[in-house]
Parts: C-alpha cells; structure tokens; sequence
C-alpha cells in the first residue's frame, strides 16, 4: 500500500481555451458562494477553507492554469498553510545540517581514536526527521476530507466528471 504523498497533485486536460477556463474558474470559484477563501492572479489561484474550519491540519489548494495543445491543463497541488510548510522545511534543514555536521565530527572522533559520542547526535536528528515525517503523515490523514472537499469543487467549477483527471490526486484512505 502506498501511503499519502508529499504534496498531493491532480492534473486535468479540459478541452476549452484557456482564457474561458480561468474566468469560469473566477467567476463560479472566487465570486462564488462556495465555503472556501481565495486569491487570484492571471492563471493561478489559491484556496483554502474559511477561517471557522481551519485546523492545524488544513491544507491549501494551489491550482495553475494554463495553455496546452489540446485545451487547457488546471494542475493542483495540495500542501500545509504556508506558515507551517516553511516550519517543517526550516526544520528539516537545521536537522539535516546538524545531523551532517554531527556525523563528520563523530567520524573525526573515531578517526582520534576517540568515543564517537557526537554519532548520537547525528542519530537524534534522523529520529527526529522521523517523527517529523509520521506527524506530516498523520496531518495528511486528517486533512484528507478537506483535500477531497476541496477536489471535488474544482470539478464542480469546472463542470467536470471526477474521472477527467490525468492521474489520481488522492489514493483512498483504509477504513
């Protein structure tokens, strides 16, 4: 079984002009009545729900739209607020950069014949990353509603049916 992705994606062809599909997606989205927040500019819009069902876990929805030869391609991509997206990354490039600057001095310890205590550090930064992972997992998890909700009324706008998309954006989750 493959677990949630990072970032889930989807990616639609439509076969209309680009131009008319961002103003349906305008108009009907952003103008709208739909229980979601928006911004818009050009081809790209950002969505995520209102301020009374936003949790910790709620992820936003990114969606770019754009030319292609057979119509039009509406690629969207889901991810944490911004806030906490660049939390995790924040975090996991100190941990990587202390786990690597940990690991070099524990193989100059060895190399001094010394004990090699700074290799704990080194592996307190990859369990750390670990639970870093399982906690970004369990996020995803509890986001999955929304993610779907969010989904389903980008067809909706769009007036499409769910099997228009090039590739799955979320696998079913196990009961």
């Amino acid at each position: 079984m493959v677990g949630p992705t990072i970032r889930p994606t989807f990616d639609l062809l439509i076969p209309r002009e680009a131009p008319a599909v961002i103003e349906q997606l305008r108009t009907r989205l952003v103008n709208g009545t739909y229980p979601v927040r928006t911004q818009n500019l050009g081809g790209h819009f950002m969505v995520w729900p209102l301020e009374r069902d936003v949790h910790f876990w709620s992820p936003w929805l990114d969606l770019d739209v754009g030319s292609h030869p057979e119509g039009t391609r509406v690629f969207g991509r889901f991810s944490p607020r911004p806030s906490i997206w660049t939390g995790f990354m924040c975090a996991y490039f100190g941990l990587v950069t202390a786990g690597t600057f940990a690991a070099l001095w524990g193989a100059t310890q060895i190399l001094l014949e010394q004990p090699p205590l700074a290799l704990w550090i080194a592996l307190g930064c990859g369990l750390v990353m670990g639970l870093m992972i399982w906690a970004s997992r369990i996020g995803q998890r509890l986001a999955h509603d929304q993610m779907a909700r969010m989904k389903a009324m980008v067809f909706e706008v769009l007036e499409l049916s769910d099997t228009a998309s090039e590739r799955p954006a979320l696998a079913p989750q196990p009961e």
